[in-house]
C-alpha cells in the first residue's frame, strides 16, 4: 500500500525499487520491465473482502456507451444479494475505462450465484 500515487511513481524511479523486484526474477519469466501492475484507489478499507474465506479480484472494461455510474449501479447489486462479504470498485489509474472489482465470499460455491467478474464486463 502506498501513501499516495505520487509516492508510488517516485519509488518506481528509484534503483532500489528495481532491485527489490529482482528478487522475484528466479520465479518469473521475463524481466523487471515485463512485470505488469495496476494502481487503484479505494475509498474505504478492504479488510472485509481480503479477510473473507474467498477473495475475488477482477479487472473489467466498460462497454462502449456505458459509464462508471452504470457499472457502480450493477456492482452495488452484489451487496444487495447478501452473499458478498465486502465488495469494492475502483477505476484503474492510467487505464481509461478499466476498473478493479474486489469481493469477499463465504465460499467458492457462493460465487456461482453472482459471478460479477463475468456479468459486468
Amino acid at each position: 500500500m502506498w501513501e499516495s500515487y505520487d509516492h508510488f511513481t517516485a519509488a518506481g524511479k528509484e534503483a532500489e525499487y528495481a532491485k527489490t523486484f529482482a528478487t522475484f526474477q528466479p520465479a518469473l519469466e521475463g524481466t523487471y520491465s515485463d512485470i505488469s501492475g495496476i494502481i487503484v484507489s479505494f475509498t474505504s478499507g478492504l479488510e472485509q473482502a481480503i479477510e473473507a474465506p474467498v477473495t475475488e479480484i477482477a479487472l473489467a472494461s466498460l462497454r462502449q456507451g456505458k459509464s462508471e455510474i452504470d457499472l457502480r449501479s450493477l456492482f452495488e447489486s452484489i451487496g444487495s444479494t447478501g452473499k458478498a462479504i465486502g465488495h469494492y470498485l475502483s477505476p484503474v489509474r492510467e487505464k481509461e475505462n478499466k476498473f478493479a472489482l474486489i469481493a469477499g465470499w463465504k465460499s467458492v460455491e457462493v460465487t456461482a450465484f453472482f459471478p460479477f467478474s463475468y456479468q459486468l464486463v
